[in-house]
């Protein structure tokens, strides 16, 4: 009852905010709110049956996310807890019901999952996403007991992604699909290459155009972006070093121009598909690019990853990573200079991520020069050859900044910035 007076004040709220125009929306959002009341009554029949089912057998629901790649973090740590650390404490495996949304950001990866799940013999996948997040509702409704869980994604599980072995493979079968994807793309047999990214705005538009997301306005996200052209230096680099490079994503605003054979635009290829993404991704030499989702990928395979334009920087610290990144640097409208690390800590702007509060603030975020992400490019090749980078004592004086600035309940890590960006930004 009160989270019902509470949406109704909000609507109330929202009407009076921004006028009559959102009120035709309101209204469709309030039916919808209506139709599903009902339904939560209505499914009051099924209740009996699922509370003397549980009498007998060890059940829970679980919701897992599936409509960003970013969110498929969740899914390792889930089975950690419901699979791995039963067997671990020698306790009862729970039989888990699982279902998702109907929004899929990549159903091979999804597919990768759900085999590996099911061959451990307690997790089945239900269909009808809205049946069962109804009937788990309606259950918890009426008995005040929980009988589902939303497993979402959660900062302090990642450190699990360094600590412990990748658990997907790709079939034989596909590795055979996925070598005649690289001879349709031009790479030669037995080549080696690496994966790129730039953050751009179709993404979400891309969704948006689906139905997946409401049509609302993303640019304060958009601070985030950055063009591939600025990846441009660093791949005709790689190349030189005797790699293959490969754009990656699910869609893009640029295509990328260049006349060297050996840097592919997959994104924009006729061949791009969820597999090629998720093949690429796995056997690639190391990732090079934004912070945007597609990059966990390469954690989910344990690749190496080095990240740049990074925003707001503090995220690339919140797990351990052994990879050195660089970040998005701020400055002043007022004075056209740049602000140090302790100014963004002490202004809270360095979580700060968006553009609408940062206009307000009068700061400018800038993105990494093509030289900077060059610089990085080449100490991504050194670390490639030797495995190991040094830590400058920079990066202790840094990380001490970082750390007074430090989220309730998220640990810092201290993780390698690129050293020649590190060498030049102001602490």
């Amino acid at each position: 009852m009160f989270k019902l007076k509470k949406f109704v004040f909000k609507q109330i709220d929202d009407i009076s905010e921004k006028g009559i125009k959102i009120l035709p929306f309101k209204t469709a959002l309030a039916i919808g709110k209506l139709f599903k009341l009902t339904l939560l009554v209505l499914f009051v029949f099924f209740v009996p049956f699922i509370f003397l089912t549980r009498k007998i057998f060890n059940f829970h629901f679980y919701e897992l996310q599936t409509d960003r790649i970013g969110y498929y973090c969740s899914w390792e740590p889930f089975i950690m807890i419901t699979h791995f650390k039963k067997i671990e404490k020698k306790k009862e495996k729970q039989i888990c019901f699982i279902y998702h949304n109907n929004i899929i950001a990549n159903k091979y990866l999804t597919e990768l999952y759900k085999n590996k799940m099911k061959s451990f013999g307690h997790y089945y996948f239900l269909k009808g996403y809205f049946f069962w997040n109804i009937l788990t509702s309606s259950y918890e409704l009426w008995t005040k007991n929980k009988i589902k869980t939303f497993f979402k994604n959660r900062m302090i599980t990642y450190p699990m992604f360094v600590k412990t072995p990748a658990i997907l493979k790709i079939p034989q079968n596909d590795i055979v699909k996925g070598e005649h994807l690289l001879k349709s793309l031009g790479v030669p047999k037995n080549s080696k290459w690496i994966c790129i990214h730039n953050r751009d705005s179709s993404y979400l538009t891309y969704q948006q155009k689906k139905g997946y997301l409401p049509k609302v306005n993303f640019s304060y996200h958009n601070i985030r972006d950055f063009s591939i052209n600025d990846l441009i230096p660093a791949a005709d680099y790689f190349t030189k070093k005797g790699f293959y490079v490969l754009r990656t994503g699910v869609t893009s605003n640029e295509k990328l121009i260049t006349k060297n054979p050996k840097i592919i635009d997959y994104v924009n290829s006729k061949y791009r598909s969820d597999f090629g993404e998720i093949f690429l991704f796995s056997n690639c030499e190391f990732y090079f690019g934004s912070t945007a989702g597609c990059w966990k990928i390469a954690k989910f395979f344990r690749k190496p990853a080095f990240l740049i334009n990074g925003f707001g920087f503090a995220d690339l610290f919140l797990m351990p990573w052994k990879y050195p990144g660089i970040f998005k640097k701020l400055k002043s409208k007022q004075n056209n200079k740049f602000l140090s690390v302790t100014d963004m800590v002490k202004d809270n702007l360095n979580h700060l991520t968006d553009k609408n509060l940062l206009d307000k603030k009068g700061i400018e975020v800038v993105n990494n020069t093509p030289d900077e992400i060059l610089d990085l490019a080449i100490e991504a090749v050194e670390y490639y050859k030797k495995n190991n980078i040094n830590s400058p004592k920079k990066l202790d004086l840094f990380f001490n900044e970082v750390s007074k600035g430090s989220l309730k309940n998220y640990k810092y890590y201290k993780n390698p910035i690129g050293k020649k960006f590190l060498g030049e930004l102001n602490i």
